[in-house]
Order: structure tokens, then C-alpha cells, then sequence
């Protein structure tokens, strides 16, 4: 027996630990089935199915209104609720969904917007102060709201949208139809009919007076590439033919590609159009193509010896294909679309997934911009749901499987080593909980998604894929073709330098007085914050190797700091000068990823 107060033998702590993992491991295996992360969103309260329909509204924070959406589906019932989209500045900050009879929710609904989306509201507004010179002084004086929206006019005219279409002509027409309503306009908008059975593709894009060429190789990526190949301006925005882009979507997009000269591809947020059907509403529910109301940067500092596939194995969180501008010239000189990969082929999707791993894989950078909106028309029956998320597994494992192994063997080796893990933590859990709530997460659902991913492993549905790519390419010789993909394998690991350091006063001009470091390669910027040239506070921002950005250096400082860039005095926390407005409680922040449940490790499926 040990003696009182004696450590107990190595073994036997380990042994404890051990125990203590496993039962922690088991509570939360059971909790996550029991009661899920996120199985609130679009649930009825106290009932145990998603809503069945939503009526869907825009919410008008400056204004004060909220104002329903027309639905392009028929609703298939009585709506149950009212789900809202919600603008400050004309920037989405969130969304909310509100049960009840539309035309009673719709009069209090600005009110609790206002109250949801308090932290998203807050950031914005520290993220103007820090844009416009002079504007955390403004802000004490008179308070974060007298801080006017910076208000920029970026040059449109070198965007291409492109509209990558067939056999839905209809889809079409009210897709042009959005882009006829853009603010300034744009280079050109060009419609690719990708092997079309009949004509009407291209009276549709007669009607409208834009240029609409033939790819006669069936497949999502063959069209844009094809597109890629036609274009005549830097940039090419694609919007798929069943989204409604709204008016600010080319200038968002614009000022992305302005604030982050080093981003290869620029994606945006999709919002859901309409929940007309309980198929809509289920997808949204289980994922859904949003991906949160804050920029994003993905990248990854191979230069400095990190691996792509062990840092960024899964690009579903960097955004989806409905929604994606790319450099023309720099992603050409990548290879364009994998042809093997997405809709028309056997793998079924992961087309613009996989692009977005070369593009980091080969150093560059992808930014998010929730700030460029389109509007998703989801599946609207569950057949057609099935499918999709069919295609989801078999997009998704058909990269992981398949063209991940064109990146040597250190990133094949880390890609499968995720893929097996998530198979294995993601699908067994995922079935249970379709058997404990068969309502909430549809067995049928379930299973179209893990048999996805086990048709890809065990067809080989990516070698498939390439021989079907190569059949077509010499059935049609003379078609113009993307240059063959680049793979940049994993560089050797090299040893750590100094992490680059940036001086911001906050007082003293801000990000934009900042000096920001030359080039990139660097993991990380070690930022230090001053006030009137007195220290702050600093902290570690992580650039995975590219180069560090005013705007991502606002993002940063607003992240980190939250109120406390504005109260002046120690520790930042003491209150403005009398007479001006109160400081905002730092108890009321939130981290900016706002919209719930949207991160996934697993790619998305492509949104066609």
C-alpha cells in the first residue's frame, strides 16, 4: 500500500488517464447523437422534424424593414416561419429563423435581427472605424455608428461572368435576368452551353444580346475551362444557371481581388432563395452552401516546408463552385478544372474543391467574401436531393481517392489519412443519429452520401472519369483544351525563421499607416498593437505564406482585440470621454463566423 500522500506508480496514472479520455470520448460520442451540434436550425420548437416550408425575407438593418421574398418554387404548404437574411450596410451580417405565421413574425422581425446579430453588427462597425482615417477619434467623440460605410467604386469592367449551362433554360433566363440587374456592369457576360440537346440554350442567351458558346464535351469542367479559354478579361466570375446574383455581387467581388492582390480565386457567400419544399429546407439544414458572414483567407506556407493535404485537406469551408472568381491567367497557368472531376462525369462533383487544394497547394491564396451574394435555388424533391448528396460522397472521395494522388506521396499519404479518419468518425455517427431521428437526419439521405464515398474507393470512379475525359478530347480534337492540371508536391520541411513583425496604432492611421512586411512565405505576423504610441497589446496572426493585407490586418485587430481597439486607457477597458456614447460590452462579442453550423472538414458538393 502506498503511503499517504504518495504518488501513485506511472502505470497506474496512465492507466486513469486513459479511463478519464475513453469516458469523455463515450459522453460526447453519446451527446452528439442524443442532441447534435446545430439540430435547432430549422426545427419547429419541441418538434422532432425540420420545418416543412419557411417564407424567406431580407432584413434591412439601416432601414429598419423587412421585406418577404418571392418564391420561384410553389410553397408546398402553410409557411411555418419566417427565415431571414440580415443586412447591415448592405453587407450580410447573419441570419434568423423565426417560427410562427409570416405576417405576425414580419412586424417584429427587424427588431430581433437587431438583437441576433449584435456582435456581427459590432464588428463591422470597428471594421469601418479602422478603414477610414480618422475614424476610431470620430468614433470617440460621437460613437461607432457616426463613422460613415466606406464607400468604393472598384472597376467592374475586368470581370467576365460566366454561366455554365445545359438543358435548363429556364434557369437561365431568371439567372441573366439577376445579372442584368448588376450595379456598374461588367466586361461581358458569356453563357457556355455545354452540350445542349436542343437549341434553346442559345435562344435564351439571344434574348438577353450576351455571347454564348458551344462546349460540345460533356462535363461541368470541360464548360469552364471552356470559359476560361474564351474570356478576355483578368477575372471570370461563375455563377451556376440556378442562382440569382444580387446587384452588389460584381463590386463585392471586385474589392476582394483589390484588397488581396495575391488571391488566385475569390468565393462568395450562397444564400438559400426560397424553402418551398421540406427537400429545401433539409438541405440547408444538414450543411447547406453558406459558409458564414466573415472573410475568410485560406492558404497554406509551402515555401516554408507546411503540407497542403495536412493543413487544408478538405477545401469544403473555402466556398462552392456557385459562387467562385478566379484570376484567368494564373489559374489557366494551374491547368484550369480538373475534367475528370464534377457534374458529367462519374465522380459527380469536387471540381471547383479540387482547384481550390491546387491553387494552395501551389502557395496561392483563396479569400472568402460574404459580402458577394447569390442566391441558391435548392433541390426542391428529395430524389433529387438523394442525388446531390450522392454526388457530394462521390465528388468529395474521388479527390481524396483519386486526383490527390497526383500530388506525390507525401500529400497522398496525409489526404488519405484524412479521408480515413473522417469516414470513420462522420458516417457511423451519422447513421445513428438517422436511426435515433429519422425525421431530423433522413436514413435515405445518409446513406446516398456514405455510398458515394464507398462507390468512389471501390469503382474508381476518378480513373473512370479520366477515360472518359481522354474519349472526349478525341472525339472532338479541334475543340481548344486548358493546358494539362499542375500538382506541386510537398517541399522538405524547413527549419522556423522569425515570425515578420507590424507596429498598427490604432490612433495613428490605422491598417492603413501600418508598414506592412514585403513578400510572403512566412506562417505567421506577430502584430503589435499601440495606442498614441503607447503599447496595447500584440498577438500571432496566421498567414499561411501569404502576404499580410489591410484588410486582413483590420480583420485581425477587430478578431482579436473586439471592443477593446476603442476604449482608450489600460487594458482597454476604461470609458470614452464624458458625453460620448458607451462603450460596448466586451460580454456581448461574439467571434465573427456568425450563421451557425456551416463549417464541415468535408468538401462540399458542387453546386450544379
Amino acid at each position: 500500500m502506498s503511503a499517504p500522500g504518495a504518488q501513485p506508480p506511472a502505470g497506474r496514472r496512465a492507466a486513469r488517464t486513459t479511463r478519464r479520455l475513453a469516458r469523455t470520448a463515450l459522453q460526447q460520442a453519446v451527446a452528439s447523437v442524443a442532441y447534435p451540434a446545430g439540430m435547432d436550425r430549422y426545427r419547429p420548437p419541441g418538434a422532432r422534424r425540420r420545418y416543412r416550408c419557411l417564407a424567406v425575407a431580407d432584413v434591412d438593418l439601416d432601414a429598419g424593414t423587412a421585406t418577404l421574398r418571392r418564391p420561384i418554387t410553389p410553397l408546398a404548404g402553410p409557411a411555418e416561419g419566417v427565415h431571414a437574411l440580415v443586412r447591415f450596410h448592405g453587407v450580410p451580417v447573419g441570419d434568423l429563423t423565426v417560427p410562427g405565421d409570416p405576417a405576425v413574425v414580419l412586424r417584429g422581425l427587424p427588431a430581433r435581427a437587431a438583437r441576433a446579430c449584435e456582435g456581427q453588427v459590432l464588428a463591422h462597425l470597428l471594421t469601418d472605424a479602422l478603414a477610414t482615417p480618422g475614424g476610431l477619434h470620430l468614433a470617440l467623440e460621437r460613437g461607432l455608428r457616426a463613422v460613415a460605410h466606406p464607400v468604393r467604386t472598384p472597376d467592374t469592367a475586368s470581370i467576365t461572368v460566366a454561366v455554365c449551362t445545359r438543358d435548363r433554360p429556364e434557369d437561365l433566363r431568371r439567372c441573366l435576368e439577376s445579372i442584368g440587374r448588376l450595379r456598374g456592369g461588367v466586361g461581358e457576360v458569356l453563357v457556355v452551353d455545354n452540350a445542349s440537346r436542343d437549341d434553346r440554350t442559345r435562344r435564351v442567351a439571344a434574348e438577353f444580346g450576351v455571347r454564348c458558346v458551344r462546349e460540345p464535351r460533356a462535363g461541368l469542367d470541360w464548360a469552364r475551362n471552356r470559359a476560361l479559354l474564351e474570356a478576355r478579361t483578368p477575372v471570370v466570375a461563375f455563377a451556376d444557371d440556378d442562382v440569382l446574383v444580387e446587384a452588389d455581387w460584381a463590386r463585392a467581388l471586385a474589392l476582394a481581388f483589390e484588397d488581396e492582390p495575391g488571391a488566385l480565386v475569390v468565393t462568395g457567400l450562397v444564400a438559400p432563395a426560397e424553402f418551398s419544399t421540406p427537400a429545401q429546407v433539409m438541405f440547408e439544414a444538414v450543411g447547406g452552401f453558406g459558409r458564414g458572414y466573415a472573410r475568410r483567407w485560406f492558404s497554406v506556407a509551402v515555401d516554408a516546408g507546411e503540407i497542403a493535404a495536412r493543413r487544408q485537406p478538405g477545401t469544403g469551408d473555402a466556398g462552392t463552385g456557385a459562387n467562385t472568381a478566379v484570376r484567368r491567367e494564373e489559374v489557366l497557368a494551374l491547368g484550369g478544372f480538373d475534367t475528370a472531376l464534377d457534374v458529367g462525369t462519374p465522380t459527380g462533383g469536387g471540381g471547383d474543391l479540387e482547384l481550390y487544394f491546387r491553387v494552395l497547394a501551389a502557395g496561392g491564396l483563396v479569400a472568402y467574401e460574404p459580402a458577394a451574394v447569390v442566391l441558391h435555388r435548392h433541390r426542391a424533391d428529395v430524389a433529387q436531393l438523394q442525388r446531390q448528396l450522392r454526388g457530394n460522397g462521390t465528388g468529395s472521395y474521388s479527390i481524396f481517392t483519386g486526383a490527390g494522388r497526383n500530388y506525390g506521396d507525401v500529400q497522398t499519404r496525409e489526404m488519405t489519412r484524412f479521408s480515413a479518419t473522417w469516414f470513420l468518425q462522420h458516417y457511423p455517427r451519422a447513421h445513428v443519429r438517422s436511426l435515433v431521428w429519422p425525421q431530423m437526419y433522413p436514413p435515405r439521405l445518409v446513406g446516398a452520401d456514405s455510398r458515394g464515398a464507398v462507390d468512389a474507393v471501390l469503382g474508381r470512379y476518378y480513373r473512370r472519369a479520366q477515360e472518359q475525359a481522354a474519349e472526349q478530347q478525341a472525339q472532338h480534337p479541334l475543340e481548344p483544351q486548358a493546358p494539362p492540371p499542375v500538382h506541386r508536391p510537398a517541399e522538405p520541411r524547413r527549419p522556423r525563421t522569425p515570425d515578420p513583425v507590424v507596429e498598427v496604432d490604432v490612433l495613428r492611421g490605422g491598417p492603413a499607416a501600418a508598414h506592412l512586411p514585403p513578400g510572403a512565405g512566412a506562417r505567421r505576423v506577430r502584430v503589435r498593437v499601440l495606442r498614441d504610441g503607447r503599447p496595447q497589446s500584440s498577438f500571432a496572426l496566421a498567414t499561411g505564406g501569404s502576404g499580410l493585407s489591410r484588410a486582413r490586418l483590420a480583420a485581425g485587430l477587430v478578431d482579436h482585440l473586439g471592443p477593446a481597439c476603442w476604449p482608450p486607457g489600460p487594458r482597454g477597458r476604461t470609458s470614452p470621454r464624458p458625453g460620448a456614447a458607451p462603450a460596448p460590452s466586451r460580454r456581448r462579442w461574439t467571434r465573427r463566423s456568425g450563421g451557425g453550423p456551416r463549417s464541415c472538414p468535408r468538401p462540399s458538393p458542387s453546386a450544379s
